[in-house]
């Protein structure tokens, strides 16, 4: 199965938010850093998905970052 991930552009859409704000957000530590393929930049549609389900659980700040923590730990095994 092919890995799915989504651009800034798409991001944007989908989240409502612009650019500005998703990275700071990321220096923030609670918005996931995207995956780096040479010069693009991209985002996994499963760690969106999951990250809006947080957001719609109301997830703290905090949460947030432990969510985006477990999505590193995730990526550094080998599953991203």
């Amino acid at each position: 199965m092919e890995e799915v991930n989504y651009r800034m552009p798409q991001l944007e859409r989908r989240l409502g938010i612009a650019n500005k704000t998703i990275y700071k957000h990321i220096r923030e530590g609670w918005f996931p850093p995207p995956v780096k393929n040479g010069s693009a930049s991209l985002w996994p549609v499963d760690e969106i998905d999951r990250y809006e389900r947080a957001l719609k659980m109301k997830a703290t700040k905090d949460e947030l970052k432990v969510l985006v923590a477990d999505f590193m730990v995730e990526r550094m095994k080998g599953k991203r």
